[in-house]
């Protein structure tokens, strides 16, 4: 084709194609610098830890805390749950709080209702509740209920401190079997916190042992088959003890022992013993008393005394319609003789 060009003309066709092959390098070389810092970035990303934002997934939340080697703050919630939702506004939201999650503490939200098998593993019993472990799944704190910004903040920080000062063989969890059985299924486990000596000659040591509470005593240990079905208070034995929603009844034979476990929410009170009226008015469960107790529709509720009985009576489905979580709060009465604290079933039984 350049024998047919003047040699001006054929100069010019070269010059042309040099340029044209050098702007075509030059722009390789920009494409692989581009691809290298886009790799170069994304690498940078993965590594960095997330930062002012909850997990919504228990077990990545646990791997980055334990690469980042800090503790794991879980929170458990529910959709139902009134008080979850209040702490979720007032506290979990709150950019003081989120300003510490990658940095100081992993954070990660856990649906109860859909992670139960979780919630048993920590025992919770009550929502909203907080677990907060160690990078090697040790327990540093745990709460239940609502908690105040406040309060929250300082649950954490003190979390921390602990986990600061915390030698490399902190305590682990180990489970303890229940010689009762279980409402649902079987014998349950009680998780038990021990430490974990670092040699032989340490772990002849007086290490701290601290076991999970009891399970409460449902009904002040009166047989809730006998009184469901016959209407009399008495005793149970701790021979034939069940346990239903953590709460510990007890009964006086096999025969009554599978009744209960066959149908548990059948014979045991209501809102596991709370005051129904306290607890729709505060919000907070009171354990009712087998003195003040009444039959509704087929069901026992117990009443911490005569008033909120008094209440109930009036307006009962204003008080058994309204979900609620419980956080149980005992209060000890003074001891009175069998005779003055008689239980028995007059009008109040409202049925």
């Amino acid at each position: 084709m350049l024998q047919h060009l003047s040699s001006r003309e054929a100069r010019w066709l070269r010059r042309i194609s040099a340029v044209g092959c050098t702007a075509v390098v030059f722009a390789l070389i920009i494409l692989a610098a581009l691809h290298t810092t886009a790799n170069d970035h994304t690498s940078v990303n993965i590594a960095k830890p997330v930062t002012g934002r909850w997990h919504d997934d228990f077990a990545r939340a646990a791997a980055e805390a334990k690469r980042l080697n800090k503790p794991l703050l879980v929170h458990f919630y529910a959709d139902w749950c009134l008080p979850c939702k209040r702490m979720e506004r007032e506290s979990l939201g709150n950019p003081v709080l989120l300003q510490q999650l990658g940095t100081r503490i992993v954070g990660v939200k856990v649906n109860f209702d859909q992670q139960k098998q979780l919630a048993r593993r920590f025992n919770i019993r009550t929502l909203p509740g907080d677990v907060i472990l160690a990078p090697d799944g040790s327990i540093l704190a745990q709460s239940s209920g609502y908690q105040p910004l406040g309060k929250y903040s300082q649950q954490v920080a003190a979390a921390n401190n602990r986990f600061a000062k915390t030698a490399p063989a902190g305590p682990a969890i180990a489970s303890q079997p229940s010689g009762t059985v279980n409402g649902s299924n079987g014998k349950t486990q009680w998780p038990l916190i021990v430490a974990r000596p670092t040699s032989q000659k340490k772990s002849r040591s007086t290490a701290p042992v601290v076991r999970v509470p009891k399970p409460l005593l449902g009904m002040e240990g009166f047989n809730p088959v006998s009184l469901f079905k016959q209407r009399k208070w008495q005793k149970g034995v701790l021979k034939f003890a069940a346990r239903y929603k953590g709460i510990e009844y007890r009964l006086n034979s096999v025969q009554e022992l599978r009744e209960f476990l066959t149908t548990p929410e059948r014979f045991a009170p209501q809102l596991l013993g709370c005051d129904p009226v306290i607890l729709q008015e505060t919000d907070r469960g009171r354990i009712g008393t087998t003195k003040h107790a009444a039959y509704f529709d087929g069901r026992l509720y117990l009443f911490v005394n005569a008033q909120t009985r008094a209440k109930f009576k009036k307006q009962p489905l204003r008080y058994i319609r309204t979900q609620h979580v419980l956080l149980l709060e005992e209060k000890t009465e003074k001891k009175r003789s069998p005779r003055r604290r008689a239980r028995v079933f007059s009008d109040g039984d409202f049925e």
